[in-house]
């Protein structure tokens, strides 16, 4: 009894990046969200950047859009899209995070004959790779508008609104390190609030370091879920941040005032 092997489809999204080492998360993610939507002919493939795999995924293909984390000096989360006639005049050489990049890969396909007719290079600027750890949320957010303008390439771009909902910007742009750092913290203003006999808080002050992952508003957002049932709930955040990754406590969150209502 013969199989039916599945045909290739003639356009490919291929994403390149290793789901579980920070900001090299941002092609997968991507990916994943696209590939959520079961666009029709089109092959939503990631890939950890393996030469010859790569070359196979872009054979024959009529439009490839190669989505890769790149480290090019510019701010985290940069985003850049690169048209066919851009490449063709000369390939852009953002430097990949991974051994052959998305653009080395393409020369090779190239050289070999069996490149794509059509390319697009989109790519995310990535600083940190520490494995276990999520994409900073700047990288996230760049990911998901890297999403939006992948849909635009393959005219799909009334799909926008439902990628929002499958793209990862609340639930796991928080690592747990950093859920770890917010209940270290809610436990240190319980303590206080203990010391001081008072069964309310009614404001917190924090610093969040410029290399905590957390934004103002993920914080807001953790740390009132993290705070709801206790006597913390409801109390008034004032949230300064610092911009200097030299500070000795640069990847903390740092508590530095907790108000209490008098017993």
């Amino acid at each position: 009894m013969s199989r039916e092997v599945a045909k290739a489809a003639s356009r490919v999204v291929l994403a390149i990046g290793n789901r579980d080492r920070g900001d090299d998360a941002a092609g997968p993610w991507i990916a994943e969200a696209l590939r959520a939507l079961g666009l029709a002919g089109v092959d939503i493939v990631t890939s950890d950047g393996e030469p010859a795999r790569l070359v196979e995924l872009l054979r024959g293909r009529t439009l490839a859009i190669l989505v890769d984390a790149a480290q090019t000096g510019a701010h985290e989360g940069a985003l850049r899209v690169f048209p066919p006639e851009a490449i063709q005049k000369g390939p852009p050489r953002p430097t990949s995070s991974h051994a052959l990049g998305a653009v080395q890969a393409l020369e090779l396909a190239r050289r070999l004959g069996v490149g794509p007719d059509q390319v697009w290079l989109v790519t995310v600027e990535a600083r940190r790779f520490v494995p276990g750890t999520a994409p900073a949320p700047a990288v996230l957010r760049a990911g998901r508008e890297a999403g939006r303008r992948i849909l635009e390439l393959l005219g799909e771009s009334d799909r926008s609104a439902e990628l929002d909902s499958h793209f990862p910007i609340h639930d796991e742009a928080f690592p747990m390190h950093e859920m770890s750092l917010i209940a270290d913290l809610l436990s240190k203003i319980l303590d206080v609030a203990r010391r001081e006999g008072s069964d309310r808080v009614t404001a917190v002050g924090v610093e969040l370091g410029a290399l905590s992952h957390c934004s103002p508003q993920h914080f807001t957002e953790h740390f009132n879920e993290a705070a709801r049932g206790t006597i913390a709930e409801g109390a008034l955040l004032e949230i300064m941040t610092r911009d200097d990754p030299s500070h000795p406590r640069a990847q903390e969150i740092v508590l530095t005032s907790v108000e209490v209502e008098e017993p």
